[in-house]
């Protein structure tokens, strides 16, 4: 599945929306943004990976999903349905 690939995708849209709000930023300031969505992504990537027990806990992966979906319009669950195992 993506789901991995499209939290960074929604880490990676959050970093530029919030850089796109300052006007000629320094670099320490794109730096210090850049570090900070860094370690978000890190410890959201990190959370998924420990609750999806690698695509087994399906309750999680649908929240997942769901978060994904709502963030990017993109349901894996649908495009992929026979990689999730039923409840």
């Amino acid at each position: 599945m993506n789901l991995f690939f499209d939290l960074m995708k929604i880490e990676c849209r959050s970093l530029t929306d919030e850089l796109r709000k300052h006007y000629n930023p320094s670099k320490a300031l794109i730096d210090e943004v850049y570090d900070r969505h860094i370690e978000l992504f890190s410890n959201r990537s990190q959370l998924f990976l420990h609750e999806v027990n690698r695509g087994r806990n399906t309750r999680r992966m649908k929240h997942w999903n769901k978060h994904i979906e709502e963030a990017l319009g993109v349901d894996n669950m649908a495009l992929y349905p026979s990689e999730v195992e039923q409840d």
